[in-house]
């Protein structure tokens, strides 16, 4: 290549104005030259300098090589913390609403809640028991609109927007963002009645997934006939979904399509944030 700007300076090199390397490589010459020109490289002209401009460019390389493989780390620790501060406030906002409530309607056994685990029960329940102890910003009078039901994914990666308590529930927004959906008379093994609450930390912004940014939580309003233990402990409460099962590394497992595992819905991942201290601890499918 023709280079007449390729010239030794002492310490350095100088780069002049050649046309051959086009705009960008004209910009970079007087970059350089201006570089070379400042206090830091003037200073010991005429005896050797502390640095040379090879040298300066070489650390700057290899400063980005190790930025680019830590940065991505860097990136990830901060979501996660950032997911723990919110989950906990959300957490503690939607968990104020049992005791409210209770104090108002006494005993959960005795709450009214339909029979069909559809849209109108959740809006009934929601509107009763939970809505009234927090601040609403915007209720969605359907579930058709695009910021009540835009994509989500499970943990596997399949659609959650079919997912049938997602599908039947009542949603709502709060004021900081939190997507709120309520989908209520859904019974398990311990409970005849219960209401799975699923929500979003952070609406409609990415990454949409469960256990990322949606999580489940349950409220357990009466239990079963046969008045398990666990459902009899659980009454009255609002906790993540899959608790019950009070083994983490089970519910880390495969075992049931609710765990939080990568292959699975993803279901119970708040259960195993809430039981390592609100920690996203490396095992954790993040």
């Amino acid at each position: 290549m023709s280079m007449t700007a390729f010239k030794h300076r002492g310490m350095g090199v100088k780069f002049s104005h050649n046309r051959s390397f086009g705009y960008f490589g004209r910009l970079a010459a007087k970059l350089l030259n201006d570089l070379e020109n400042t206090a830091f490289f003037q200073c010991g002209r005429g005896s050797r300098a502390a640095f040379t401009l090879a040298e300066v460019l070489i650390t700057l390389g290899i400063i980005g090589i190790v930025a680019a493989m830590t940065l991505p780390t860097v990136i990830s620790n901060y979501q996660k913390q950032e997911t723990i501060s919110k989950l906990k406030k959300v957490y503690a906002m939607l968990g104020n609403t049992t005791s409210m409530a209770i104090a108002e309607y006494d005993d959960t056994r005795n709450w009214e809640l339909g029979n069909n685990l559809d849209w109108a029960t959740g809006k009934a329940f929601a509107e009763k028991y939970i809505m009234p102890y927090l601040k609403i910003a915007r209720v969605c009078e359907n579930n058709s609109t695009k910021e009540c039901n835009y994509p989500i994914k499970r943990l596997n990666g399949q659609s959650f927007n079919n997912y049938t308590e997602f599908a039947n529930s009542y949603r709502f927004y709060l004021v900081d963002g939190t997507f709120v959906c309520v989908a209520a008379n859904h019974k398990s093994q311990h409970h005849d009645k219960l209401v799975q609450i699923i929500f979003d930390i952070n609406g409609e912004r990415n990454p949409n997934r469960v256990g990322k940014d949606v999580f489940f939580l349950e409220y357990f309003i009466k239990p079963a006939s046969t008045n398990t233990v666990s459902g009899s402990a659980f009454q009255g409460r609002m906790l993540p979904a899959n608790l019950d099962y009070q083994d983490r590394n089970q519910i880390l497992g495969t075992g049931n399509n609710d765990f939080c595992n990568k292959s699975k819905d993803g279901k119970g991942c708040l259960a195993v944030i809430f039981m390592d201290g609100w920690q996203i601890k490396p095992d954790y499918p993040w």
